[in-house]
């Protein structure tokens, strides 16, 4: 789910950096002089089959990106005029990961509104969130469980349930089902 674009010139060669939504990632892409676009080379761990050099925002495996530090949901970038640092926004997460752009990697993130209180209403939905808009399933391990807490949801993470169904919306398909074609709608005629 490619959510936004930011560059880090406004002319000329340079760098794109694209958010990619239900992934939790931010992915950086070459663009030339003439604005042709192409990939980097080289994910986050190097491998002779990488194509896209890609930053985890929600990485469970590195402090910078991990617990309160996850990115999730990100929907929004802005680079600095040096070119030098990208700001993302993170819906479900509710904070901004503050990216160095010399070595692709997250510096430290920024909380923009308090968390819902453990057990709440707002937590619930909070979670629900979570799951309706990734495509990898990140999750805190929960207190006195063995369930899985990784790549739970989509398996190789292309895909989240807002992919087809637009902030929760109708995906405007007819499914067929062994009960017969169905049809979703928005609740409350929305």
């Amino acid at each position: 789910n490619p959510w936004g674009i930011a560059f880090t010139t406004q002319s000329g060669a340079g760098s794109a950096y694209v958010v990619a939504a239900a992934s939790d990632l931010l992915v950086k892409v070459l663009v030339d002089a003439n604005g042709v676009i192409s990939f980097t080379g080289g994910g986050a761990t190097p491998s002779a089959n990488d194509t896209t050099r890609f930053i985890d925002l929600n990485d469970p495996k590195n402090p910078a990106t991990a617990g309160a530090n996850a990115g999730k949901n990100p929907q929004g970038i802005a680079i600095n005029d040096a070119g030098t640092f990208a700001y993302v926004n993170n819906f479900v997460s509710r904070n901004v990961a503050v990216v160095n752009l010399a070595t692709d990697s997250v510096a430290k993130v920024i909380q923009t509104t308090p968390l819902p209180a453990p057990g709440s209403k707002e937590e619930i939905v909070l979670i629900g969130a979570e799951q309706f808009f990734s495509s990898r399933g990140h999750y805190n391990q929960p207190a006195s469980t063995t369930i899985s807490t990784s790549n739970r949801l989509s398996s190789e993470g292309w895909q989240a349930c807002s992919s087809c169904h637009f902030k929760g919306l109708t995906d405007g398909v007819v499914w067929a089902f062994n009960t017969g074609p169905r049809k979703s709608i928005p609740l409350n005629g929305v």
